[in-house]
């Protein structure tokens, strides 16, 4: 508990977004100093009962200087606004301020910010806009009260600082059941993780397999899956739930992914194998993405997400993608046809399917049906 202490010590108290959104948790006072807040000595509040470095045992105050920076924190931490003009001490938390609507415009108006968004307050809605829509609540813990008290929400900056909110519904469920979710979430991942490795698995399970035979030893197996997927897994335990073994216990190999297909929200990529090509190569791809996108919009060209296939090629063991099959793709991507690609959009539009799953899914649903 104490390493997490201090670990969080070292977290930032507050963002400035683009130089004109400001982000905190609580809230704000008259007496906000952005300049104090930048050399405040954050590893010294663990806490904000008491500064870490100060001890109430000699009986001194701390010095002005603690002080100042202490009441800093503790305004960021622990304020709420208020509909009514001023300040007020928030009696309800104990600590920070209720700043009315004046406040707010005199600090916007102090540091030329459009916008501050913060948390602390439970929303029906997930989130709420107060004092002239100058400061956005947003609360992302849905059902916090009990199910279906409220939504959550959180929001998404675009390129041009404009905040886009979601909300959503995550229903309460019981420990047992989260632990199952948790598992079977885990085991999911596992699958992706494997799937997109299943032409390296493939050379050596079949390097092994001289005689064709489509099986291997099970210490074979683990050895290869360790050795692949650089994961120091307990293979031996986990084989049930990806692979079958046959009535002499060797390995189907091929097992390790049947029923198993990669899907596109994209029907043209389905049928010409590029869809596979991509989500071997999600995570490279999502890197170069990170490096040609400076600015962090989450948007890209046409022609850079191009050229970011392009560079892929080059480092690409596989077979090279054709120049034309990335064109295609990137104008398949570009779906409202304004030059630019969402780029997680297109990571999110690329499925690890189980279709036994779903074939089971839809014979259950046509017998209850």
């Amino acid at each position: 508990m104490d390493l997490c202490s201090k670990v969080f010590s070292w977290l930032p108290l507050a963002t400035l977004i683009g130089e004109k959104i400001f982000v905190c948790h609580g809230g704000i006072s008259d007496r906000t100093d952005l300049e104090r807040l930048r050399t405040v000595r954050r590893h010294q509040f663990s806490s904000v009962l008491k500064p870490t470095h100060v001890s109430l045992d000699d009986h001194q105050p701390p010095s002005m200087e603690v002080l100042q920076e202490w009441e800093q924190i503790i305004d960021l931490l622990w304020s709420d606004p208020q509909p009514q003009l001023g300040k007020i001490f928030n009696k309800y938390r104990g600590g920070g301020c209720c700043f009315g609507p004046d406040i707010t415009k005199l600090i916007l108006e102090k540091y030329d910010w459009d916008l501050i968004i913060r948390s602390h307050e439970c929303k029906f809605e997930g989130y709420e806009y107060t004092h002239d829509d100058k400061v956005l609540t947003i609360f992302s813990v849905s059902s916090y009260y009990a199910s279906s008290s409220n939504l959550g929400a959180y929001v998404k900056i675009d390129v041009n600082l404009k905040p886009r909110i979601i909300q959503f519904d995550a229903p309460k469920t019981r420990m047992t059941v989260r632990v199952g979710v948790n598992e079977d979430e885990a085991t999911q991942d596992l699958q992706r993780k494997i799937y997109s490795q299943r032409e390296e698995l493939l050379v050596e399970f079949k390097r092994l397999d001289q005689k064709s035979q489509g099986k291997i030893h099970v210490q074979e197996w683990t050895v290869v899956m360790e050795k692949v997927l650089q994961m120091k897994l307990p293979w031996y335990l986990l084989r049930p739930k990806l692979v079958v073994q046959d009535e002499n216990g060797f390995i189907l190999y091929e097992t390790l992914f049947e029923g198993y297909r990669i899907d596109s929200m994209l029907p043209q990529l389905n049928d010409n194998g590029l869809s596979e090509t991509i989500y071997r190569n999600k995570d490279a791809l999502y890197t170069v993405f990170r490096i040609i996108d400076k600015d962090c919009s989450g948007f890209i060209s046409k022609e850079e997400f191009e050229e970011a296939c392009r560079v892929l090629n080059n480092f690409n063991d596989q077979e090279d993608t054709p120049n034309s099959s990335i064109s295609d793709l990137a104008k398949a991507l570009d779906i409202n046809k304004d030059g630019k690609i969402d780029f997680n959009e297109f990571l999110e539009a690329f499925r690890l399917v189980n279709h036994s799953i779903e074939e089971q899914s839809k014979s259950s649903m046509s017998v209850n049906g």
